[in-house]
């Protein structure tokens, strides 16, 4: 697809999924090699009558700069506009679209995992209020990515072509050669029935077992499970996550059991985890290994209280076309999609029946994690079986191999 043609495609399709409505506001946060297609996306929600867009540059080369060179004593330094900017975003509710694109994937490989966790945990706190609308739907919010030549060249090193072929692998992914916005929401159509249908099953307890996983999570009594169509609190359709495969749900974060083996890599503190491995015991990970990246994810799991529990469960079919592609992209929002996976730090309060509408304490009684952290560990493989028990006691089959049953 010629350059021009892909940046609209892109751009149509991020603001039909953040679902803006005229009057809105719009933040954009991409790394400044994507300026063309964050300035498509402006364009493009102007034209559905925007009334602002805003950019926020996500620099990693700064940011490296910073972790390699700063006084440690001026880590914990952020200014005073930050926490500012996203008190403006929720109390105005901004829709919120995120391109996870990296120029450069490996850009933060060899830091050291204590200096990322002292800059990590100040915007985490500064951002706190911000990321509790995300967890309640406040507002609109959407994540979607976009070919870089640097990332094409991780994945497919010494290739002429690597930038072309990546390019044309996710706008396989993402449809855009038809219409892709509505390909996404009649998708999310599908998960949301889906989704509802587990609902109705009452599952009390998940388990999950493949591989060298055996892993059993308990669920709250009033679970709910969500996928495709995300509401905003003001009642405003929205897509989360495109391309989404999945359908989710918060488990109870005192109640995980056993033994869980990742699939794929991830990254904790912009730090690559691979071959990790997982002891819970009373919800809790009380013993870990992984073939490297071990440093981050020991201060990951140590950053607070909640980051050793799980604040999600989501199932994915092994033959989503992500999975289907046969790569492992080093980009969360696509390796979630083609795995079955659990995160690690805090839950969704729409999880749980009326959950948007509690407050801190009431979601910790009812059992949702809290955590500044989220992050996904992929744990899905053909060879996944998931199982359910209902309020009766009954086993509800839910995946074998990997498929729905």
């Amino acid at each position: 697809m010629e350059q021009g043609a892909m940046l609209s495609a892109w751009a149509d399709l991020a603001v039909s999924a953040v679902g803006i409505k005229p009057g809105q506001n719009l933040a954009v946060k991409a790394e400044p090699a994507q300026h063309a297609l964050v300035a498509s996306i402006a364009a493009a929600a102007y034209d559905r009558g925007a009334r602002y867009v805003d950019f926020l540059p996500d620099h990693a080369v700064m940011r490296r700069a910073r972790l390699d060179r700063s006084q440690s004593a001026h880590l914990e330094f952020l200014p005073g506009y930050e926490r500012a900017r996203y008190d403006e975003y929720f109390d105005e509710r901004w829709c919120y679209v995120s391109i996870h694109a990296p120029e450069d994937p490996v850009a933060f490989d060899g830091v050291s995992s204590g200096r990322v966790t002292t800059v990590t945990n100040a915007f985490a706190e500064a951002k706190a209020r911000w990321r509790q609308g995300v967890r309640i739907d406040h507002f609109q919010w959407s994540v979607l990515t976009f070919p870089t030549p640097g990332w094409a060249t991780h994945l497919f090193p010494g290739e002429s072509d690597a930038y072309e072929r990546l390019a044309d692998i996710l706008e396989r992914i993402y449809r855009l050669h038809g219409d892709p916005a509505r390909f996404w929401w009649d998708r999310a159509r599908d998960l949301e029935s889906r989704a509802a249908t587990l609902t109705t099953k009452k599952l009390q307890v998940l388990r999950l077992r493949g591989g060298d996983t055996d892993l059993t999570i308990r669920l709250s009594p009033n679970a709910v499970w969500l996928g495709g169509v995300s509401r905003s609190t003001a009642g405003n359709e929205f897509l989360p996550n495109v391309p989404s495969e999945e359908v989710f749900t918060t488990p109870l974060a005192g109640a995980t059991e056993g033994r869980m083996v990742s699939t794929r890599p991830f990254r904790v503190f912009d730090q690559l985890v691979q071959g990790a491995v997982f002891e819970f015991r009373d919800g809790a990970v009380v013993d870990f290994a992984c073939r490297s990246g071990r440093e981050a994810l020991s201060a990951y799991l140590h950053a607070d209280d909640g980051t050793g529990r799980l604040g999600e469960i989501a199932l994915v079919e092994a033959t989503s076309p992500i999975f289907q592609s046969g790569l492992v992209f080093g980009n969360t929002l696509l390796d979630e999609n083609a795995a079955s996976h659990v995160a690690l730090g805090f839950g969704y309060a729409t999880g749980v029946e009326g959950g948007n509408a509690m407050t801190t304490e009431e979601l910790i009684r009812t059992g949702v994690n809290q955590s500044l952290y989220h992050e996904d560990v992929m744990i899905g493989s053909p060879d996944l079986d998931v199982d359910g028990i209902d309020g009766a006691g009954d086993e509800v089959p839910i995946m074998r191999n990997g498929r729905w049953v």
